[in-house]
């Protein structure tokens, strides 16, 4: 073999080697996301992207989810996939607006926020490594909410919203779903995540909400 064909076929396999750890690297961070709220529910979203006044800015591609009436007060709200607990803002005060609020870290670099809440999973704490489908907080009114439809908890919802580089980040697909739509029902397939059971299983049972 010559000299200059040896230097290529170092080249190209040199290349093929590099290539090969860069769809390996994108495949080992690339996420799969699934919807806020335990497999088989139901929610409403009440308000999606770009929506006056609130989802705007960092908020631009949020989404506020939620039941009819007061049904969903107190529903359990689960990690959309795996990653560490960032931040917890565990007073009933408006936190920025957003009230009782969890953030989470994703392997490819992006954040989770899940916030209004009424209580938390008093299991996590800031450091805390989440699994998806474990159980974040419970839906409720904390900090700058509005609306009728509940008259004991008045706005009550998930405000739930993704980042990547402190910049949007469209949270598609979720669950499978696109597009998401105002006033359209989603039907969750985020299994819940069980830390206490054996081998760590999956329940599809809602657990009931703390008191707070």
């Amino acid at each position: 073999m010559s000299l200059k064909i040896r230097i290529i076929h170092i080249l190209t396999t040199a290349s093929i080697v590099c290539f090969l750890w860069i769809v390996q690297t994108y495949a080992e961070n690339k996420i799969v996301i699934k919807l806020p709220y335990i497999l088989g529910e139901s929610m409403i979203l009440t308000r999606g992207y770009d929506t006056p006044d609130t989802h705007k800015g960092l908020d631009f591609f949020a989404l506020d989810f939620t039941k009819n009436g007061c049904s969903g007060y107190g529903i359990a709200h689960v990690a959309v996939t795996e990653g560490i607990v960032k931040y917890i803002n565990n007073l009933n005060e408006y936190g920025g607006g957003y009230g009782l609020n969890v953030i989470i870290q994703h392997q490819d670099g992006t954040v989770s926020r899940y916030a209004h809440l009424s209580g938390y999973n008093k299991k996590i704490k800031e450091g805390y490594n989440i699994k998806q489908g474990e159980i974040v907080g419970y839906q409720g009114d904390t900090g700058n909410v509005d609306g009728t439809a509940c008259p004991a908890h008045p706005g009550t919802h998930l405000h739930f919203v993704m980042l990547k580089d402190n910049k949007p980040y469209k949270p598609e697909p979720m669950s499978e779903y696109t597009n998401f739509t105002a006033w359209q029902w989603y039907t969750s397939d985020n299994e819940l995540y069980d830390p206490n059971a054996e081998g760590a299983q999956t329940q599809t049972k809602q657990p009931s909400p703390p008191i707070t």
